[in-house]
């Protein structure tokens, strides 16, 4: 009996909410846009080798033209983490996945990584 009236006081509450409004928050905690437009998974596969896949979100605002920004910064706090001075690309690409529904852009390559001194 409780739940009804905590549900009626719900909508006594929400009712003088224009419906666009609720729509609209939502879609602002499906969407997020604070969240970052890009997953990365960062893999070792050798001493010195880390493979990197750059993943974009399936909703976002801009954001898709800064893979290979992100893939390098990324590959700087790897170097760094490593004790590392620096790296080198040994393989890049990006594209559009379109095997689902909605496409979804990627990025991925391998950096190996230098100590300079």
């Amino acid at each position: 009996m409780q739940d009804v009236a905590t549900a009626g006081a719900v909508y006594k509450l929400l009712l003088p909410i224009k419906p666009e409004l609720i729509l609209l928050g939502i879609a602002y905690v499906i969407y997020d846009p604070l969240a970052p437009n890009w997953d990365v998974e960062t893999i070792r596969v050798g001493d010195d080798v880390f493979q990197m896949q750059l993943t974009m979100k399936r909703l976002y605002v801009g954001g898709e033209g800064e893979a290979q920004y992100i893939f390098r910064r990324n590959a700087r706090r790897v170097a760094q983490a490593a004790g590392y001075d620096d790296y080198r690309i040994l393989r890049y690409e990006e594209g559009i996945e379109s095997a689902s529904r909605t496409p979804r852009r990627f990025g991925e390559g391998e950096i190996r990584l230098l100590k300079t001194r």
